[in-house]
């Protein structure tokens, strides 16, 4: 990867994040239907680093939470969302820190090979009852209020 360009990511991140412009975010649990797996992505920037979460992202200035949505999805998997996945919100969720968090659920009809960016280190489909380790705090009750449901279709 081009330094400046992963230099130019680290930046903007962490003023996001300093700046507490986090206060708004959005996640999306994507499964397969054919073999009804989610994708899980390994997060390899704090305060993330080193867990397995959906994937999801902070809101910027001026961004109603689908085009935030859709932002993320290529930016962090490479994904055109229109034109690979069904959204659907499911609901907003208020954490500790005040974070308002907005949940989708999302369909593709067959897993697919993301193209990671520099935020995550690997990814994986994995059903609900065989999921990896270390998952982000809550993650899994997220995947199952999400997600769990639509496993039995």
């Amino acid at each position: 990867m081009n330094k400046s360009i992963g230099m130019s990511v680290r930046e903007n991140l962490r003023k996001r994040l300093l700046e507490g412009n986090h206060k708004k975010a959005v996640g999306v649990c994507i499964m397969a239907e054919d073999t009804k797996k989610v994708l899980l992505l390994l997060r390899g920037w704090a305060p993330h680093k080193g867990h397995w979460s959906i994937l999801s992202g902070g809101m910027e200035d001026g961004e109603d939470k689908l085009t935030t949505l859709k932002r993320e999805i290529m930016e962090e998997i490479g994904i055109d969302a229109d034109a690979k996945l069904t959204l659907k919100f499911k609901n907003t969720e208020k954490s500790a820190d005040g974070t308002e968090f907005h949940y989708y659920e999302s369909f593709t009809p067959t897993e697919f090979i993301p193209k990671l960016d520099a935020e995550n280190k690997d990814f994986g489909w994995y059903s609900l009852d065989d999921l990896p380790s270390p998952l982000y705090p809550k993650t899994k009750d997220k995947i199952e209020k999400i997600c769990q449901k639509n496993s039995e279709k």
